[in-house]
């Protein structure tokens, strides 16, 4: 499994919408752990953007990696 896949198996089912910060924090992740990928956060801290990014990657860091 790809960490696209995997995003996709996340968020392509019904549940709560999510920003797209959020979605990219979850994401940066999955690359994190599936492909070595070094997180880079494009937000500045303190923002609503940084936040919903960590609060992605938490959601991120949920899931197995199998």
């Amino acid at each position: 499994m790809t960490a696209t896949e995997k995003f996709n198996e996340i968020f392509g089912r019904q549940r709560d919408t999510r920003s797209p910060e959020y979605k990219a924090g979850v994401m940066a992740w999955l690359q994190h752990k599936f492909e070595k990928k070094e997180i880079q956060v494009p937000y500045k801290a303190g923002t609503c953007q940084f936040d919903a990014f960590f609060a992605g990657m938490d959601e991120g860091k949920s899931y197995p990696i199998n």
